[in-house]
């Protein structure tokens, strides 16, 4: 009692001020004592047998723990079919923590939830298990080997479902010539009339004219932390999406041009059609990126660069999306992400009292020899417009084939190399565990081989544990990651509309770079498993 008045007068009374309230202090203490309890679970694995007890009590705690195996399993299970679900959706974006939280972390629940239900159907086959496997070095405990297998599989499933899909899409894109139709695409005026007749009695030059509107939606890209630390619901929010609006006549016009067969559409006042102008290399996204991006939030007009959030739904009304397509009518210029098309219905597009940004979208041909003169006319013409670029510099009033087809092969450059240095990278990362595994467990080994020779094992049957163990730690996570790949890789030829002819690339290619990595996979099992069985021996 001494010693407790003591302890109670120096904490409360002398030195320790309570400055927070007590749920601080017993949230605190709660915290020590739960890590205190993960840290004598996994360091000692002799404890939780201890508390135990008896064959009865082992009894029941395996029963309580089936039950939780079958509880983590139908998690599992529940978390791959909601991320699925989410996946599959073109407003998500591919989005990469789907994969690897979803796809991945539900796989790992899942392989966790069957391990332990194994290991504990063994537990209760014998009653003399815990004795045994007492008295037998093993190379590596439950949690060890389930993180080891863990971490490798979510390796693999960067390379195999994230990198491989991005470096496939690139490999398997058409060349930048085939993205853009046309030699220039311009977004003119009605004052812009006279100089484009001129143009049009130059020798070897073919103008098409048809009429359109500027369109522009609340968020034109995803958002990052920035943004929500800015509140950016309250806010204007930049980059705001600018794209073209088209009446179905003109989406008809602009189909029969390019040999394409145009869907039949049945537009109401309120609905839309989208068209995203990009390649299989880019990502499937949504036109609007605000808020739950399934309902687009379109104004007709230029972008705002200002408004009260209480009115936005007044200034961008909704649409409802009556379908989407992948096609290049026009050009791909932004990676699909701007100057993509919108359909109204003619009705609809007819009614539209058009009071800011460009009304005619101009499609240029010309013969090589006609190019220099009607770049300068069109210099002139984009001086007219700046301000057309001044919400974006990504925006511009006219679009020329030559400049964009460099750009498009200077980007898929850069892509290939930045996703082939990220590959090497993983691969030698993976070779680092893969060695960490070999050296940590060497000891353990060398003495696990040791007892096995004197009960009398032969070379031949340690060869075959030593196998079956770099099986279960090297090659079933691999095996894991192929097959949420080959889902990842299936959603992906659906969410970017690909036809059977780029399915076929997409595969080709994607099955290429598999293959590569198998071998290599291969290659370094076997090196470590050379060099295992020569350290034990």
């Amino acid at each position: 009692m001494e010693l407790l008045q003591v302890c109670f007068e120096v904490f409360l009374v002398n030195s320790l001020p309570l400055t927070a309230s007590f749920h601080i202090y017993a949230t605190t203490m709660g915290i020590y004592l739960l890590i205190a309890c993960v840290t004598t679970f996994i360091v000692n694995d002799t404890f939780r047998r201890s508390l135990q007890g008896n064959k009865g009590n082992r009894s029941r705690a395996f029963s309580s723990e089936r039950k939780y195996a079958v509880i983590l399993f139908l998690a599992a299970i529940l978390l791959l079919a909601c991320s699925f679900l989410e996946y599959v959706q073109r407003r998500n974006a591919e989005n990469i923590y789907i994969v690897l939280v979803g796809f991945a972390g539900g796989s790992i629940l899942a392989v966790f939830a069957l391990t332990v239900q194994k290991s504990r159907s063994y537990c209760g086959k014998s009653e003399d298990f815990t004795q045994v496997m007492g008295k037998i070095p093993i190379q590596s405990g439950f949690l060890r080997n389930t993180g080891l297998r863990s971490g490798l599989f979510l390796f693999h499933v960067v390379f195999l479902a994230i990198l491989s899909v991005a470096m496939a899409g690139n490999m398997a894109a058409p060349e930048a010539e085939q993205l853009c139709p046309y030699d220039y695409v311009c977004m003119a005026y009605e004052d812009d009339r006279t100089l484009f007749e001129e143009m049009l009695l130059e020798d070897g030059v073919k103008i098409q004219s048809y009429p359109m509107t500027r369109v522009t939606t609340v968020q034109g890209d995803a958002t990052d932390w920035i943004d929500v630390a800015n509140d950016y619901y309250r806010r204007v929010i930049w980059p705001q999406g600018q794209h073209i609006g088209i009446s179905e006549s003109t989406y008809r016009a602009l189909c029969a041009e390019q040999g394409i067969l145009p869907k039949k559409l049945s537009l109401r006042e309120d609905d839309v059609y989208i068209i995203y102008q990009q390649d299989i290399s880019v990502k499937a996204h949504p036109l609007d990126w605000y808020m739950d991006r399934k309902t687009p939030y379109i104004r007709i007009g230029q972008p705002l660069r200002a408004y009260s959030f209480m009115l936005r739904e007044q200034m961008y009304p909704p649409r409802e999306t009556a379908g989407e397509d992948r096609q290049i009518l026009t050009g791909c210029f932004q990676g699909g992400m701007q100057e993509d098309l919108v359909v109204f219905s003619d009705e609809y597009f007819e009614s539209l009292e058009i009071t800011e940004g460009p009304t005619l979208l101009y499609l240029i041909n010309a013969k090589e020899g006609a190019s220099k003169e009607i770049e300068k006319r069109l210099d002139i013409f984009a001086g007219r417009h700046g301000e057309d670029f001044s919400w974006s510099r990504a925006i511009q009033p006219y679009y020329s084939k030559v400049s964009k087809t460099a750009d498009i092969r200077a980007e898929r450059i850069l892509q290939k190399a930045a996703l082939s240095m990220e590959m090497l990278l993983l691969v030698m990362c993976i070779y680092l565990i893969q060695m960490m595994k070999t050296e940590f467990e060497k000891r353990e080994r060398i003495r696990r081989f040791r007892l096995l020779s004197y009960i009398g094992i032969y070379r031949r049957d340690y060869e075959i544990l030593l196998k079956r163990e770099l099986r279960q730690a090297f090659y079933y996570p691999l095996l894991w990651a192929y097959g949420i790949s080959v889902l990842v890789a299936a959603v992906t030829c659906y969410l970017r509309m690909m036809s059977a002819a780029e399915s076929g690339r997409f595969i080709i290619c994607l099955m290429m770079i598999w293959g590569l990595y198998f071998a290599v996979q291969w290659t370094l099992v076997r090196l470590n498993y050379k060099k295992m069985l020569r350290e034990s021996l």
